[in-house]
C-alpha cells in the first residue's frame, strides 16, 4: 500500500468521517475507525475468506447489497476498496478468485 493511501485512511479516521462504498448507485456506510469494525469481519478477511468478511461488514445491509446481484469481480473490488479505505496492507483474496 502506498503511503498516500494509508495517509488518506488515517485522515478519515481522525475526522470521524464514515467510509462510503457506492455499488450500483447504492451507498453503504462503514465506521470511520477500523477499531469499530466488526471483529468477525476482520477474522474472516485474515483467514482469506473475503466474501464472508464483506457480508460480516455489511451487517443489516447484507440483503440490500445481495439484491444488487454482485459478481465475484464485484466482491473482489469491494475487498480491494476495504483494504485501501482502512489502511490494511492486504484485506485477503476472495475464496472464488483464481490463483494459488
Amino acid at each position: 500500500m502506498s503511503g498516500q493511501t494509508a495517509s488518506k485512511a488515517a485522515l478519515k479516521e481522525v475526522k470521524k468521517e464514515k467510509h462510503v462504498y457506492t455499488f450500483k448507485g447504492e451507498r453503504f456506510e462503514f465506521p470511520p475507525s477500523r477499531d469499530d469494525l466488526p471483529a468477525r469481519s476482520i477474522r474472516e478477511f485474515e483467514r482469506g475468506r473475503s466474501i464472508n468478511g464483506i457480508y460480516a461488514l455489511l451487517g443489516s445491509d447484507e440483503e440490500r447489497f445481495d439484491a444488487l446481484n454482485p459478481t465475484v469481480k464485484d466482491m473482489e473490488n469491494f475487498s480491494n476498496w476495504f483494504g485501501k479505505a482502512y489502511g490494511f496492507e492486504n484485506a485477503g483474496e476472495s475464496q472464488a478468485s483464481s490463483g494459488s
